[in-house]
């Protein structure tokens, strides 16, 4: 191999060369230029380190070891020559162990930066490094799109630029604590977007120091939490409006899970049932609903319907009405409200869940529509409610319309006269009402997505929540009875249904005995 070659495979300079083959400078420079030839030695040390360690540190160990050897069977006198040779070869070996090390950790820093650009750069996150007074010095195509509308190079620019005014203070106190403690920490704040929006962002930040141990610089990646925070806040406020509503509440309730576990109760719960009494489940304080008749009942209720269940409770019999609150995840949440039973032969005694079911009564009279509506205002006045009605199916067609009406705030035309309801604007309530079921609706703005089109007609009339009995004659759906609340929502009690079924008794009595309340299109009484 040329000489130049060989310091170029080695990394050594002609003054290396110099060193190692015992000659002087001019002597390697005109080697190099092929003006002489290299003494007998130096050639064999070029022949041994060139073909036989090829570069690696360890077979330059053998070579050095194999030349000590070669040294030694040399004539005398040659062994002083050799000696300083074999010595330069020693010190050469120490170097090129030093150059091809040093030249390892430079292709593995390379190939780390290339590997940590590719991986910031293609992040979606923000990533950043700055100076401690917060001057950019690295901002990733992440950063650059969220701060900047058109994607300019925030290179330069400070940071803190991009935080309302009155949050900079505190935050640079913050960042001065960071830098002097010099160790990784993590800072939420708010930023100001390009379009303006302003979020709150996660920052972690990693201090990097110098070689005097001081912090130069720092490494960011930020997280956008704005969502995260929202939502924190609105469960929060949701928890202070449950407390709220727990504490309002006059009537005794109970939150439990599937198992039949409580999760919670209000005081109204504890003063009348439970006092002192160690109940941990449904099943504690009502035997009969252990795992598998709790399963079949709970199995019955949907996010819009209720199950009513009669249960012996200590020297009382009371009403459960039971609602499905949360669904889904790693357990479902029902709401259990408590009324006390009055008269208990309300209920199917071969049954303890109540269906809602009315059977449909024989031989119906005429009545004056006025009369009628007197008796509705004296229902909803004794219950103290905001809206009753009834609504009459036409034989013919199969279209509900009012037949009459009354409000609390003195009008009698809540809904347009002319406004007609049928299976096809509402078929989610029909299905329902031909099943002959009492319609419970505490909260419209909960019914299922199979209701949206109720949801929009009752939201449109101000209605919120509304209870609903079935007007059957002779096995036939010919209207429903019911009672309306606007804002807020209204948890419909015991009372109000042993109402509305009484209210319905008298309307069977005296209407028509045909398949529908009238032959013609109703309208409202004024």
């Amino acid at each position: 191999m040329h000489i130049k070659q060989f310091q170029k495979q080695y990394g050594l300079t002609n003054r290396d060369m110099a060193k190692i083959c015992q000659c002087s400078l001019p002597t390697i420079q005109k080697w190099r230029s092929d003006e002489v030839k290299p003494a007998g030695p130096a050639r064999q040390l070029m022949r041994f380190l060139d073909y036989s360690a090829e570069g690696d540190p360890a077979k330059l160990r053998q070579v050095l070891s194999s030349l000590n050897q070669w040294v030694g069977t040399q004539p005398p006198e040659d062994m002083e020559d050799l000696g300083r040779l074999e010595n330069s070869m020693t010190e050469v070996v120490d170097r090129i162990e030093l150059m091809l090390e040093s030249r390892r950790k430079e292709r593995q820093l390379a190939e780390s930066e290339a590997r940590y650009r590719s991986m910031v750069e293609g992040s979606r996150n923000p990533v950043c490094r700055w100076l401690p007074d917060t001057t950019l010095t690295y901002v990733n195509d992440a950063y650059r799109e969220f701060f900047h509308a058109d994607g300019a190079d925030l290179v330069g620019r400070k940071w803190i630029e991009f935080v309302p005014e009155e949050k900079r203070a505190p935050l640079m106190a913050i960042v001065s604590d960071i830098i002097r403690r010099a160790e990784p920490d993590m800072v939420v704040h708010e930023s100001i977007g390009r379009d303006g929006r302003q979020v709150v962002q996660e920052w972690h930040d990693i201090p990097v120091k110098n070689e005097r141990g001081e912090v130069s610089e720092l490494h960011s990646i930020g997280y956008d939490i704005t969502e995260v925070v929202e939502l924190r806040t609105e469960v929060e406020e949701l928890g202070n409006v449950r407390r709220s509503l727990m504490s309002l509440c006059e009537q005794p309730f109970l939150i439990f899970n599937d198992s039949g576990d409580f999760i919670e109760g209000n005081a109204r719960f504890q003063e009348k049932l439970a006092k002192n009494r160690d109940w941990q489940r449904l099943a504690d304080m009502i035997p009969d609903l252990s795992e598998k008749p709790l399963q079949r009942l709970l199995k019955r209720i949907t996010s819009a319907d209720e199950t009513v269940y009669k249960a012996r409770i200590g020297e009382g019999t009371w009403h459960l009405h039971i609602r499905l609150l949360k669904k889904g995840g790693t357990e479902s949440h029902y709401l259990a409200v408590f009324n006390r039973m009055e008269a208990p032969g309300d209920i199917d005694t071969d049954s303890r869940i109540r269906l809602s079911k009315e059977e449909t009564l024989p031989g119906m009279l005429p009545m004056d529509p006025h009369d009628l509506k007197e008796q509705l205002v004296a229902v909803a006045l004794e219950n103290r409610l905001e809206r009753a009605f009834v609504l009459c199916m036409n034989g013919k067609t199969g279209v509900m319309a009012p037949l009459v009406e009354w409000s609390r705030e003195g009008f009698s035309r809540d809904l347009d006269e002319n406004q007609l309801y049928s299976g096809e604007v509402l078929p989610w309530l029909e299905k329902r009402a031909f099943r002959g079921q009492m319609i419970q609706i505490d909260d419209v703005t909960r019914l299922p997505r199979t209701a949206r089109a109720e949801q929009e007609v009752f939201l449109a009339a101000g209605l919120r929540s509304l209870l609903l009995l079935p007007l059957e004659a002779k096995g036939n759906l010919v209207g429903l009875a019911g009672f309306g609340h606007g804002s807020p929502p209204r948890l419909w009690h015991q009372q109000e249904m042993i109402s509305l079924q009484g209210f319905l008794k008298i309307l069977k009595a005296q209407l028509p005995a045909g398949a529908a309340c009238v032959e013609e299109d109703p309208h409202l009484v004024t």
